[in-house]
């Protein structure tokens, strides 16, 4: 499994976990956990981020002539 796709089901999995908490109401019964769910949220996505980013760069460099 690429790094990309393992970023994608990381961010999923955590994006998941914070709804099943919000929605069964219990985001703040469980607040530590749910804050636990959108910090990873926000580290995986910036992760993602990066990676999609080098990803552009590097092959916009191997475009041009």
């Amino acid at each position: 499994m690429s790094a990309l796709v393992q970023l994608q089901h990381e961010l999923e999995y955590w994006t998941g976990k914070a709804a099943k908490l919000k929605l069964n109401g219990e985001h703040e019964t469980y607040k530590w956990e749910y804050d636990t769910c959108l910090e990873n949220m926000a580290l995986f996505q910036r992760l993602l981020d990066k990676r999609q980013e080098a990803l552009l760069r590097s092959s916009s460099i191997k475009a041009s002539p």
